[in-house]
């Protein structure tokens, strides 16, 4: 079995931690925490919170700018 990176074992807490109304029988598969980032990154360019890495010949792809996640507030 391949090892969680440790980076999403901490998103997938944040997320835990921030959809508390969840049904208890929820589970936060790779599928569903894959939507999740997508939406919460689509929300985070509305805001003016994202940023573009590539660049002109191989495309750029929208990320959230580097934040604690701890402390954010949607």
């Amino acid at each position: 079995m391949i090892e969680a990176h440790p980076t999403r074992k901490k998103f997938k807490r944040f997320l835990y931690n921030r959809f508390k109304g969840r049904p208890r029988s929820a589970r936060l598969d790779d599928s569903r925490i894959d939507a999740i980032t997508a939406a919460l990154t689509g929300y985070l360019y509305l805001e003016g919170k994202t940023e573009l890495i590539g660049n002109e010949e191989e495309g750029y792809i929208v990320v959230p700018m580097k934040t604690d996640w701890e402390v954010m507030r949607l």
